[in-house]
């Protein structure tokens, strides 16, 4: 009959307490430690020759590294800070020119039509906000002879 360990968070706490108990000891039973820890032996040997476990790891067929997913989010804040969010298209082009930088060809797969919609489902900090108007007198008056004025004005001090 099969033996029934537990769900895998359990299993992999109980991993690390047995490695933290072993830890200072060069050579160990892995087979009676797996059995007085009740977890697998085979999970419990493939920690201890480093690979990580599930949870652990990154997602499958992520497109992005975790510091191209910083980049895009610093890029998002960075526009909102401008009082300039990016539309849709930024930034899937923005991640496709940081996957074009890291391809060895300098041209990489291009990303999917549901890319950016799995992406913004996997980072809901990056939710859509909606932006405050701005106001239209200030708008206008955001013109190229305006500001050459108000430089003009303030060379003249």
């Amino acid at each position: 009959m099969p033996i029934y360990y537990g769900n895998s968070a359990d299993v992999e706490l109980r991993i690390r307490a047995c490695l933290d108990d072993f830890s200072g000891v060069e050579k160990f039973n892995i087979a009676a430690a797996g059995r007085d820890y009740c977890v697998p032996v085979t999970r419990l040997r493939a920690r201890i020759k480093g690979r990580s476990s599930r949870h652990d790891r990154p997602g499958a067929n992520q497109r992005l590294t975790k510091v191209q997913d910083d980049t895009l989010k610093l890029y998002i804040r960075r526009c909102d800070d401008l009082g300039m969010p990016c539309l849709m298209p930024q930034l899937t082009g923005a991640a496709q020119f940081l996957i074009d930088r890291d391809h060895p060809d300098g041209r990489a797969a291009p990303l999917g039509k549901e890319w950016l919609t799995r992406w913004i489902e996997r980072h809901p900090e990056c939710r859509r906000i909606k932006q405050k108007p701005q106001d239209i007198n200030r708008t206008a008056m955001a013109t190229f002879e305006a500001y050459s004025q108000h430089f003009t004005r303030l060379k003249k001090v």
